[in-house]
């Protein structure tokens, strides 16, 4: 039943954007499109599409799978973590209106949160190894090619390894700390060639 009317800005932005994608197709115009989000959903919808076809309720259908992913990975972030009530806290993000709205339509909220989500596994993890902060680096750069303002987690990633520093008292940063802060920075630098495309 996922085939119902557009709502708000599917019909007037989004379906746009993927229509305009798919004419465009192999050539995806990501300098201009009219949507005010970043473009990684527009082109796995557009993939889809050429694939399985253009029908609203299959464009659908991959934001419902990957809210789902999203609420699953969140879960086990929350078992992780070591949150008391991980299945409660999983259910209130599912049943969270911008979440559970955005989750059944053409929206590129869900996509965000799904790259946002598994990178924080990364980010998080106790092994704090070289690999998952560059696996976690690369999921963040996904999340904000697919939504601008995950730009908070490789900058929020970044000033409380700023800080974390600063008590350690004024020293020069070592060659695996700075090795480290380029990693942190790496989807920063992977998504500003858009914004230089975007001119801003």
């Amino acid at each position: 039943r996922l085939g119902f009317r557009f709502i708000m800005d599917e019909g007037l932005f989004h379906i746009r954007v993927i229509e305009q994608f798919a004419a465009a197709w192999p050539v995806l115009p990501i300098q201009d499109y009219p949507s005010a989000t970043t473009p990684l959903p527009y082109v796995l919808w557009t993939v889809l599409g050429q694939v399985v076809g253009y029908e609203v309720w299959k464009l659908r259908l991959l934001t419902a799978v990957v809210s789902i992913a999203a609420v699953q990975l969140f879960y086990g972030l929350c078992r992780r973590q070591g949150l008391r009530y991980p299945l409660l806290a999983s259910g209130l993000l599912l049943f969270f209106p911008y979440v559970f709205f955005y989750g059944l339509t053409l929206y590129t909220t869900s996509f965000g949160l799904l790259f946002g989500v598994a990178a924080l596994h990364f980010y998080l993890d106790e092994r704090d190894d070289w690999p998952r902060l560059l696996a976690g680096g690369l999921l963040a750069a996904l999340a904000i090619f697919s939504r601008q303002y995950y730009l908070v987690l490789p900058v929020g990633m970044l000033l409380y390894e700023a800080v974390r520093f600063v008590q350690g008292g004024i020293r020069w940063p070592s060659g695996r700390t700075l090795a480290r802060w380029g990693l942190l920075a790496l989807p920063v630098l992977l998504v500003a060639p858009l914004f230089w495309l975007w001119g801003g």
